[in-house]
């Protein structure tokens, strides 16, 4: 699986997935983004999030790439997680998914078998810390 966005919402989202045995690749445009996450860091301070993600890189299960092109073409599955801002005219603002590397076509070449997984734990974990990030907000 790859996340396009290491932010606020993309990071979240690829650490529960690898938790919940996916391998995942969270891609970014910010090196020093990409180099954290690898170490098991992040600057995002949101409570267990450090953990999550060091605990997932040292397993195997999460890692960060500045090549989206390699990834997209190996991934079962693709999150993209952009900012898309709002206008004041209530639209949004999509230019960073127009520019963004990962605009191309890709072919998958590989494909891989998903691990054995309890899809409703996953979502729950989700929604749990999509919850809690509302309600921190």
């Amino acid at each position: 699986m790859t996340v396009l966005g290491s932010g606020y919402v993309g990071l979240p989202t690829a650490a529960l997935f690898a938790d919940a045995g996916f391998h995942v690749t969270a891609v970014d445009i910010r090196a020093e983004v990409v180099k954290a996450i690898n170490s098991g860091l992040t600057s995002i301070n949101k409570p267990g999030l450090k953990e999550l993600i060091s605990r997932n890189v040292d397993a195997g299960r999460l890692r960060a790439s500045l090549n989206s092109d390699e990834n997209l073409n190996q991934a079962d599955a693709v999150i993209i997680s952009v900012q898309t801002p709002i206008y004041k005219n209530k639209t949004q603002n999509t230019n960073k998914l127009k520019t963004h590397p990962t605009q191309k076509n890709f072919t998958r070449t590989q494909k891989t078998p998903l691990p054995k997984h309890n899809t409703q734990q996953t979502i729950k974990k989700a929604t749990q810390h999509a919850i809690t990030e509302s309600l921190s907000n």
